[in-house]
Parts: C-alpha cells; sequence; structure tokens
C-alpha cells in the first residue's frame, strides 16, 4: 500500500464529503442531541429555584406544580432524545458503510494483479470488514462527543453567570486534567493507528496461511508460522495493551480532579451559605453543576479511543480505495486472430 501522510483535517473532510448524502440526517440528530443537552444544563437552576421557593416558606402550589412539570418535561427532552438521535446516527452510518463497500467492491474489480499477488489478502481483508466497522462505530459517537462539548460549555456560562467564585473553584482546578488529558490523546492517537497496521498484519497471517492449511502442513511449515504469528500477536497485543491503558488514564485523572474541585466547592459554598451570600437553591443547583461538567468530559475521554481507531481505520480503508487502477483498454488497437 502506497503510505500517505494525511493530516486530521483532511480526513475529516473527505469523511464529512462522503457522508455527504446524509447531510440532512446529521444536521437533525445534532440539532436534537444539543437542545437536549440544552434542557439537561438548565436542570440545576429549576432545581435550585424550587428548593428556594419551598425553603422560603413564601410560594403558591400552583408554582410548585408548575415548576415540578417544567423539570420533568425537561428530563424527557434531555434524555428521551437519546434514543432518536442514536437511531438516525446507526442508519447514517450503516448507509455510509455500505456506499464504502460497493466502492471498495468497484475498485477490487479495478486493481490490476500485480497488486493482488504483492499485497496479502488477509490484509485487504481486513480493511474492508474489521476496520469498516471500528469507522462506524466512530461516525455514530461523533454527534454524541459534539453535544458533550456543547453541555460543557453551557455548563461552564451558566456557572459564570450565576456565581463566579464558585466557578473558580472548578476553572483553576479543572484545566489541569484538560492538559494531562492532552498528552495522552497524543499519545493514543500513536498508538491507535499501530494498533490498527497490527491488526491488519494478524487477519493477513491467518487468512493466507488457512488459504493453504494443507500445503503449509504437507512442507513441514507450521512450526515457522507459528513462531510468525506468535511475533505477529504480542505486536498486537502491545499496540492494543498501550492503546486501553492510556485511554484509561483520562477517566480516572480527571475524575481525581472533578472530586479535588467538587471538595473546594462544597466548602467555598457551605461558607457562602452560613454568610448568606448564597442560598440552599443555589448551593444545590452548583452541586448538580460540578456532577454535570464531569459527565461530558469522561463521555468524550471514553470515546476518544473510539474516535482515534476510527481514523486510524479509515486512513487505511482509503488507502486502499486511492491505489492506481487498471488501464483502461477500450479502444485501443487488438492484434486480430492473436493467439
Amino acid at each position: 500500500m502506497r503510505h500517505k501522510t494525511r493530516s486530521g483535517r483532511k480526513m475529516i473532510r473527505r469523511l464529512a464529503g462522503d457522508i455527504g448524502p446524509d447531510r440532512n440526517r446529521v444536521l437533525l440528530s445534532a440539532f436534537l442531541i444539543t437542545a437536549s443537552r440544552l434542557c439537561l444544563a438548565f436542570l440545576p437552576l429549576v432545581s435550585g429555584s424550587l428548593i428556594d421557593r419551598i425553603s422560603g416558606g413564601d410560594y403558591k402550589e400552583q408554582d410548585i406544580v408548575t415548576k415540578c412539570i417544567l423539570l420533568g418535561v425537561l428530563v424527557l427532552i434531555g434524555y428521551g432524545m437519546d434514543s432518536v438521535v442514536g437511531a438516525l446516527m446507526l442508519t447514517v452510518a450503516g448507509r455510509f458503510i455500505n456506499r464504502l463497500r460497493d466502492r471498495a467492491q468497484q475498485k477490487l474489480n479495478r486493481l490490476p494483479l500485480p497488486f493482488l499477488d504483492m499485497h496479502p489478502a488477509g490484509d485487504i481483508q481486513s480493511r474492508l470488514t474489521s476496520d469498516m466497522v471500528l469507522l462506524s462505530e466512530a461516525v455514530q459517537t461523533s454527534v454524541s462527543m459534539i453535544s458533550q462539548i456543547v453541555l460543557f460549555v453551557t455548563v461552564v456560562v451558566l456557572m459564570l453567570v450565576k456565581e463566579w467564585r464558585l466557578s473558580l473553584a472548578y476553572l483553576v482546578i479543572f484545566p489541569l486534567g484538560m492538559f494531562l488529558a492532552t498528552g495522552v490523546v497524543k499519545r493514543t492517537r500513536k498508538l491507535a493507528k499501530a494498533r490498527a497496521r497490527a491488526l491488519g498484519k494478524l487477519s493477513a497471517r491467518v487468512a493466507d496461511t488457512c488459504d493453504v492449511h494443507p500445503v503449509v502442513k504437507a512442507y513441514g511449515c507450521e512450526d515457522a508460522l507459528l513462531e510468525k504469528f506468535d511475533e505477529l500477536l504480542d505486536e498486537f497485543d502491545k499496540a492494543n495493551r498501550g492503546t486501553q491503558f492510556m485511554t484509561g488514564l483520562i477517566p480516572v485523572s480527571l475524575t481525581a480532579i472533578n472530586n479535588i474541585s467538587y471538595i473546594v466547592c462544597c466548602l467555598l459554598s457551605g461558607y457562602l451559605v452560613i454568610k448568606g451570600s448564597l442560598t440552599l437553591g443555589e448551593f444545590q443547583a452548583f452541586l448538580l453543576f460540578g456532577n454535570m461538567l464531569i459527565s461530558p468530559v469522561l463521555t468524550i475521554s471514553s470515546g476518544i479511543n473510539s474516535m482515534q481507531q476510527g481514523m486510524a481505520c479509515a486512513e487505511r480503508i482509503y488507502e486502499f480505495l486511492d491505489e492506481t487502477e487498471e488501464e483502461n483498454e477500450d479502444g485501443k488497437a487488438h492484434l486480430d486472430g492473436a493467439a
């Protein structure tokens, strides 16, 4: 295969172009999931207002009922849209992968014979099967990650507007976790590419060996092939373990840092409540905001592994689709009666 250097932006633009026929479904999914996350972001404010009304003793029953209904609507929209968006993105990913497979089938029919002789059938099979499955999962995850970014930004803005002093308890400590996550992501990207390459080599070895197993057994090559298989398996296992380990560091580190921020926020909020600068409803709202801040970050960190593997698989798929095709000989002169 020709090794082409593709930047992440170019790959994303190319993927977006191929998903183009389903652009309306993607935009609808993005709108629905963004609206649902905005509803979730406003939940702490509504619940805090409800607590302030009840604790203050100056309230009307109709107001309480109205706010409870509003809370129910926000929760229903916030969590109910996930199933709708999931169905839409499943359709988008399925149609996208079907189009890629059709193009791959046409490419196979037009590839020159020397290419097929020089490249293991198992590697080609891996690109057109397991790589496409991983790419499909990444496409389904993409909209969810965008919605989590919207939720994170909205929560931060609401916190700053409501009480900037409490917001600093999170915003001063939280960037440390983001800095650590950025470093891990860079390392994970390299490991994801190495994992995809190792999986292709391993699949190629298995497929090619199984196809000619009687010949392998007849010539006594089983021990040599098993040794080579163990080497490839160790290579894949090393890359896979590294990817899983580095990806697992993100939620652990972010959770620890968020817990520290949460404790600082609780202490500062308690002090402000005693001082009279903060109501019980606002105190409860900030605790919910703190929990909501970590949720999108953990979702994004868990989706990074899928996205990194998807991008690595997309590179391998497009490398195959970009291969030089057999020259079209239509219209060329032919020798009549040539044997």
